[in-house]
């Protein structure tokens, strides 16, 4: 979709800035009693990316696409590579909240996704 409408480019970017929130949101429920609040801020870089994602995703398939898209996926990947390697807290959220767990992991995967699939369109 190589040229979207101004309406359809600003729909996306909505969406993805609501993904992102949710995903902040979530990653601050997690937040507890104060431990992790440094995953809770790099999940909160969503609002961000998401946005940027799922503006790349309208524009797949055109250079603009694929350059908006790299521009998400490029920190999401650093940040993931944090979040993956600082699990201390991992057991405990898994253990009183699964559900906002598993939410927010498919919420914070699902935008790396769209830009992974909008780079390769």
């Amino acid at each position: 979709m190589a040229n979207p409408t101004p309406d359809s480019v600003f729909i996306r970017g909505l969406l993805g800035f609501f993904c992102g929130c949710a995903i902040a949101g979530l990653a601050f429920i997690m937040l507890g009693a104060g431990h992790g609040w440094v995953n809770a801020i790099f999940s909160s870089a969503a609002i961000f990316l998401a946005p940027v994602a799922a503006v790349g995703w309208e524009y797949r398939g055109a250079t603009r696409g694929t350059v908006l898209a790299a521009l998400a996926i490029s920190p999401g990947l650093l940040i993931d590579l944090y979040l993956v390697t600082h699990t201390e807290n991992l057991a405990r959220i898994w253990t009183f909240m699964p559900i906002i767990l598993v939410v927010w992991a498919v919420l914070w995967l699902g935008w790396q996704v769209v830009a992974v699939w909008a780079m390769l369109s």
